[in-house]
């Protein structure tokens, strides 16, 4: 972009939030509101791991901690 081209813009040129909606609020311990996603439950990912056996470690302490997220072991 040429310095006459950006000469050109305008304040309604520029990223309007509001065009985008408000952004999701996720619920922290204490009812705190933030915007980050906590991903602190989602499962381990082989590739963060040494070997299989410590994946599979991994595996079924968080499927322990979170067995609401379990839909069925079986399939």
């Amino acid at each position: 972009m040429t310095d006459e081209e950006m000469l050109t813009f305008t304040d309604a040129d520029r990223w309007n939030p509001a065009n985008f909606g408000e952004p999701p609020p996720f619920l922290q311990d204490g009812d705190q509101l933030t915007i980050f996603f906590d991903d602190s439950e989602e499962p381990p990912l082989p590739e963060e791991f040494e070997n299989l056996e410590k994946f599979e470690e991994a595996w079924i302490l968080w499927e322990t901690k979170f067995l609401h997220l379990v839909k069925n072991r079986n399939l």
